[in-house]
């Protein structure tokens, strides 16, 4: 579910990156500057493209992660498996722990899932950078 969620942000993001270089720099100026030669990306148009992506997952998750008036402290996915981020004390996160935990599990260390099973508290590398777990939610009724 998250994942659907962004990547409908991070088209949303990327397409108005697009239109805005494309109506900034006009249409060949854009083009020269973002693919090296037609349909092939050079460095800054795939800057554009990862640059956009680990700024919608980033940005979702550190909205989502942390409890707002609109979030549970749960994203999307999350609040319906009945699972929340908190930190090591079973405190709701800090704006700037969501943040940081939002860019590192955007980023290559996403290989740190792999670690999950086999660490104490079955946390993933950016829960451990961060010091933050997920845990069950609590039904709001005590069930």
């Amino acid at each position: 579910m998250d994942l659907f969620i962004v990547s409908i942000l991070w088209i949303i993001l990327f397409l108005v990156i697009s239109v805005a270089g494309f109506n900034l720099f006009g249409g060949q100026r854009w083009n020269a500057m973002t693919f090296s030669t037609p349909g092939v990306w050079n460095s800054l148009g795939m800057a554009i493209f990862f640059g956009s992506l680990v700024v919608a997952h980033a940005g979702y998750f550190a909205l989502m992660d942390r409890k707002w008036a609109f979030s549970s402290g749960a994203s999307v996915g999350k609040y319906a498996l009945g699972i929340r981020v908190v930190d090591s004390r079973y405190q709701e996160i800090s704006p700037l722990t969501a943040l940081l935990r939002g860019i590192l599990k955007s980023t290559p260390l996403i290989i740190g899932g792999v670690a999950i099973p086999f660490t104490e508290n079955r946390q993933a590398l950016h829960d451990r950078i961060c010091d933050t777990m997920v845990v069950m939610l609590r039904h709001p009724r005590g069930r």
